[in-house]
């Protein structure tokens, strides 16, 4: 006979910002809905789960959409991201004999955990900060958040239109199954992606690139990645966001480039008269520190006390405004 095991935790949804959506079946649907594998390839509408905005980072704008898969929270403002990590530590032998000379119980001593949140913001610089922020290809499934009336859309695609003269920024998830998303940047002819400037904030430890071309942010607990971009020219009459590797593209040198906590894309040699498309991959992974859990949940449920009951893990991060 097999017995799995779960570990419950409990908390009460106004005391945080955020809590993870549970995924509900569109009216009609009968098709079992994994909640965190739905998140996890999906741009979700925010509905107040996340806050209107992040305190301490209001000039980044309002929150318009999450992205919560895998092992990263994303939150997409009006001016850009902004990547939420959170590292859970047991105490230490030391802090735990401070708390035994006080008489607290050994069983109340291995629940306590040492929590260490971080927060990087990528901000467009230069771009318009009116640009739309279009949502597209809605998914059949919806998400609730505890003591929220409203149900919360997911979507498959979010534009940013013409962030900078000619040029859209475009997010996007690939048919792998790589935790994380792309973005697309559709350079409209004559348009010049010069323009384009990263500026990394927040709690942002270190930026390189790897001999590959791949971009690494450290904030200490994880690290974005970003992999080496491609470029292409798009001919066709239908706008493909990513190498097609079935039909061939015309491909261009080029790379990030970085200066202290800003990044661009340096293109060469390609046809200024065609639209051009830049394609990095974005991830998140473990930094590989001692303790660190980024509370992956495995199941979620709700009462009608607003309470939410999360089995194997939690993402709980800043509070928003």
């Amino acid at each position: 006979m097999k017995f799995i095991a779960f570990i419950i935790l409990f908390f009460q949804v106004p005391g945080f910002s955020q809590t993870p959506g549970h995924a509900v079946p569109a009216q009609g649907s009968t098709k079992p809905v994994n909640a965190f594998a739905v998140a996890g390839n999906s741009f979700i509408k925010n509905i107040g789960q996340y806050g209107e905005t992040i305190t301490g980072h209001a000039a980044m704008g309002s929150v318009k959409y999450g992205f919560e898969g895998a092992d990263m929270l994303v939150l997409f403002t009006s001016k850009g991201l902004i990547h939420l990590h959170r590292k859970i530590e047991k105490l230490s032998e030391r802090e735990e004999r401070a708390l035994e000379r006080k008489g607290i119980p050994e069983e109340e001593i291995e629940k306590k955990t040492r929590v260490t949140d971080k927060l990087i913001t990528l901000e467009w610089v230069g771009a318009d900060p009116a640009a739309a922020v279009i949502a597209e290809d809605e998914i059949p499934d919806y998400h609730t958040y505890g003591l929220l009336k409203e149900k919360a859309t997911g979507y498959k695609k979010i534009t940013y239109k013409n962030l900078y003269p000619g040029i859209d920024v475009v997010y996007h998830f690939t048919n792998s199954e790589k935790p994380g998303f792309e973005y697309s940047i559709v350079v409209q002819p004559g348009a010049d992606p010069g323009l384009i400037k990263m500026k990394y904030g927040g709690d942002v430890k270190k930026i390189n690139l790897d001999k590959n071309g791949n971009l690494f942010i450290h904030s200490g607990i994880n690290d974005i990645i970003e992999t080496a971009p491609a470029a292409f020219s798009n001919t066709g009459a239908v706008l493909k966001l990513s190498v097609d590797k079935k039909e061939q593209q015309h491909l261009y040198p080029v790379s990030f480039h970085q200066q202290n906590n800003l990044v661009g894309f340096r293109v060469t040699g390609y046809d200024k008269t065609k639209l051009l498309v830049i394609d990095p991959f974005v991830s998140s992974t473990n930094a590989g520190l001692p303790g660190t859990n980024v509370g992956l949940a495995k199941d979620i449920d709700f009462d009608y006390d607003g309470n939410v009951y999360v089995a194997g893990g939690v993402m709980l991060f800043p509070a928003a405004s």
